[in-house]
C-alpha cells in the first residue's frame, strides 16, 4: 500500500512542476502578441520574463524553512495558489505594471513549489526508488547546462 501512495504523491508533485514550468515559459510563447496588443517594448517584454525569477533571491530560504517547519504538502498547496492568482493577474492585466505585479506574484509561488518540491519527493522516495523518482521529476523542465 505504501508503494502506491509513495507513486501517488509522485503524480501531485509532478503536477506542481509542471504548473512551475508552464508558468515560467508563458511569457516567451505569448512575446509577439504582448508586444503588439499593449504596445510595450521588446525590453519590457523581456522584464517580464525575467521578473518571474527574481522573487527567488528572497524566497529560497524562506520557502525551505517554511517547508521544514509546516511540511512540503502545506507549503506546496500554498505555493501552489499563489501561482495560480499571480498567473490569473497576468491573464487578466490589461497594462503593464498589472503583468509586473501577476509575474513576481507568481514567480514567488512558482520558486517556493520549485524548492518544496523535490524535498516532498526525497522524503517519500527515501527508502527505495529515489533515483527513478528523480528522473521522472526531472522531465517536467529542460535544465540546460551552463555555457
Amino acid at each position: 500500500m505504501k508503494y502506491q501512495v509513495r507513486w501517488k504523491a509522485m503524480f501531485y508533485i509532478y503536477l506542481f512542476m509542471l504548473v512551475f514550468a508552464v508558468t515560467f515559459q508563458s511569457i516567451p510563447l505569448l512575446l509577439g502578441f504582448l508586444v503588439h496588443s499593449l504596445e510595450i517594448s521588446h525590453t519590457q517584454a523581456g522584464a517580464l520574463m525575467s521578473l518571474f525569477g527574481l522573487p527567488g533571491i528572497l524566497i529560497s530560504i524562506p520557502g525551505g524553512i517554511f517547508a521544514d517547519v509546516y511540511g512540503p504538502k502545506r507549503v506546496g498547496v500554498i505555493a501552489f495558489i499563489i501561482t495560480l492568482g499571480g498567473s490569473l493577474l497576468v491573464a487578466l492585466g490589461k497594462s503593464f505594471p498589472l503583468l509586473i505585479i501577476g509575474r513576481i506574484i507568481s514567480g514567488i509561488g512558482g520558486l517556493t513549489i520549485s524548492i518544496v518540491a523535490p524535498q516532498a519527493l526525497s522524503r517519500w522516495f527515501a527508502s527505495k526508488d529515489l533515483g527513478k523518482a528523480m528522473g521522472i521529476f526531472n522531465t517536467t523542465m529542460a535544465s540546460y547546462p551552463p555555457v
